[in-house]
Protein backbone atom coordinates (compact mmCIF):
# COMPACT_ATOMS: atom_id res chain seq x y z
CA UNK A 1 0.00 0.00 0.00
CA UNK A 2 1.29 3.42 -0.89
CA UNK A 3 0.77 5.81 1.99
CA UNK A 4 0.67 9.56 1.53
CA UNK A 5 2.79 11.37 4.09
CA UNK A 6 2.05 15.02 4.60
CA UNK A 7 4.10 17.00 7.05
CA UNK A 8 1.86 19.90 7.90
CA UNK A 9 1.88 22.92 10.15
CA UNK A 10 -1.58 23.45 11.61
CA UNK A 11 -3.17 26.53 13.08
CA UNK A 12 -3.50 24.48 16.28
CA UNK A 13 0.31 24.44 16.46
CA UNK A 14 0.77 20.78 15.63
CA UNK A 15 4.47 20.51 14.97
CA UNK A 16 5.96 18.85 11.90
CA UNK A 17 7.24 15.89 13.92
CA UNK A 18 3.74 15.11 15.21
CA UNK A 19 2.22 15.54 11.74
CA UNK A 20 4.91 13.27 10.28
CA UNK A 21 3.84 10.47 12.63
CA UNK A 22 0.71 9.96 10.48
CA UNK A 23 0.65 7.92 7.30
CA UNK A 24 -2.30 9.88 5.91
CA UNK A 25 -3.60 13.36 6.70
CA UNK A 26 -7.08 14.15 5.36
CA UNK A 27 -8.06 17.80 5.21
CA UNK A 28 -11.81 18.12 5.59
CA UNK A 29 -14.29 16.09 7.62
CA UNK A 30 -16.93 15.94 4.91
CA UNK A 31 -18.43 12.53 4.11
CA UNK A 32 -15.86 12.00 1.34
CA UNK A 33 -12.97 12.95 3.61
CA UNK A 34 -14.25 10.70 6.39
CA UNK A 35 -14.75 7.80 3.97
CA UNK A 36 -11.15 8.24 2.76
CA UNK A 37 -9.87 8.33 6.35
CA UNK A 38 -11.89 5.27 7.41
CA UNK A 39 -10.78 3.22 4.42
CA UNK A 40 -7.12 4.21 4.89
CA UNK A 41 -7.33 3.23 8.57
CA UNK A 42 -9.00 -0.08 7.76
CA UNK A 43 -6.08 -0.77 5.42
CA UNK A 44 -3.64 -0.17 8.28
CA UNK A 45 -2.69 3.50 8.04
CA UNK A 46 -2.46 5.87 11.01
CA UNK A 47 -4.71 8.78 9.97
CA UNK A 48 -5.32 12.37 11.05
CA UNK A 49 -8.46 14.20 9.91
CA UNK A 50 -8.14 17.98 10.02
CA UNK A 51 -11.57 19.63 10.02
CA UNK A 52 -11.72 23.44 9.75
CA UNK A 53 -15.15 23.67 11.42
CA UNK A 54 -16.55 22.53 14.75
CA UNK A 55 -18.08 19.24 13.65
CA UNK A 56 -17.43 16.35 11.31
CA UNK A 57 -19.81 15.04 8.67
CA UNK A 58 -20.16 18.08 6.43
CA UNK A 59 -23.66 18.85 5.21
CA UNK A 60 -24.97 15.50 6.47
CA UNK A 61 -24.39 16.50 10.09
CA UNK A 62 -25.08 20.20 9.50
CA UNK A 63 -28.63 19.90 8.23
CA UNK A 64 -28.83 18.42 4.73
CA UNK A 65 -30.31 15.11 5.73
CA UNK A 66 -32.92 14.23 3.13
CA UNK A 67 -30.60 12.57 0.68
CA UNK A 68 -31.94 12.01 -2.82
CA UNK A 69 -30.26 8.94 -4.27
CA UNK A 70 -33.12 7.57 -6.28
CA UNK A 71 -32.58 3.87 -5.63
CA UNK A 72 -30.95 1.96 -2.79
CA UNK A 73 -29.46 -0.53 -5.26
CA UNK A 74 -27.11 2.21 -6.53
CA UNK A 75 -25.56 2.73 -3.09
CA UNK A 76 -22.60 0.64 -1.94
CA UNK A 77 -19.35 0.64 0.00
CA UNK A 78 -18.87 2.99 2.92
CA UNK A 79 -21.84 5.06 1.81
CA UNK A 80 -24.11 2.04 2.15
CA UNK A 81 -22.50 1.14 5.47
CA UNK A 82 -23.26 4.64 6.77
CA UNK A 83 -26.93 4.46 5.73
CA UNK A 84 -27.28 0.91 7.11
CA UNK A 85 -25.99 2.20 10.46
CA UNK A 86 -28.48 5.06 10.33
CA UNK A 87 -31.23 2.48 9.85
CA UNK A 88 -29.92 0.39 12.76
CA UNK A 89 -29.85 3.50 14.95
CA UNK A 90 -33.52 4.26 14.32
CA UNK A 91 -34.49 0.57 14.58
CA UNK A 92 -32.98 0.46 18.10
CA UNK A 93 -35.12 3.47 19.00
CA UNK A 94 -38.24 1.90 17.49
CA UNK A 95 -38.63 4.81 15.07
CA UNK A 96 -40.29 4.07 11.74
CA UNK A 97 -38.93 6.03 8.79
CA UNK A 98 -40.41 6.38 5.35
CA UNK A 99 -37.06 6.25 3.57
CA UNK A 100 -33.62 4.83 4.38
CA UNK A 101 -32.03 8.18 3.64
CA UNK A 102 -34.02 10.34 6.07
CA UNK A 103 -32.15 11.11 9.29
CA UNK A 104 -31.46 13.87 11.80
CA UNK A 105 -28.18 15.84 11.57
CA UNK A 106 -26.98 14.80 15.03
CA UNK A 107 -27.46 11.15 14.08
CA UNK A 108 -25.09 11.60 11.14
CA UNK A 109 -22.48 13.03 13.51
CA UNK A 110 -22.89 10.11 15.90
CA UNK A 111 -22.64 7.54 13.09
CA UNK A 112 -19.53 9.12 11.54
CA UNK A 113 -17.94 9.49 14.96
CA UNK A 114 -18.55 5.83 15.72
CA UNK A 115 -17.12 4.69 12.40
CA UNK A 116 -13.97 6.78 13.00
CA UNK A 117 -13.58 5.55 16.57
CA UNK A 118 -13.97 1.87 15.68
CA UNK A 119 -10.79 1.92 13.59
CA UNK A 120 -8.69 3.03 16.59
CA UNK A 121 -6.32 4.51 13.99
CA UNK A 122 -7.86 7.94 13.34
CA UNK A 123 -7.33 11.19 15.23
CA UNK A 124 -9.55 14.18 14.48
CA UNK A 125 -8.61 17.84 14.91
CA UNK A 126 -11.73 20.00 14.72
CA UNK A 127 -11.74 23.77 14.24
CA UNK A 128 -8.25 23.56 12.78
CA UNK A 129 -6.94 24.93 9.51
CA UNK A 130 -3.86 24.02 7.54
CA UNK A 131 -1.23 26.71 7.43
CA UNK A 132 1.41 24.93 5.36
CA UNK A 133 1.94 21.57 3.71
CA UNK A 134 5.25 20.00 2.67
CA UNK A 135 5.32 16.77 0.69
Amino acid sequence: MVALLLMAAFAANVDAQTAASYDVVVYGGSPSGLAAAIQAARLGSHVMVVEPYLHIGGMMSAGLTRTDLGSEKHTGGLCREFFDRVGEHYDRLGVKRSRLYDFEPHVAGVIWGGMLHETKRIDVLEYTRLVEVDK
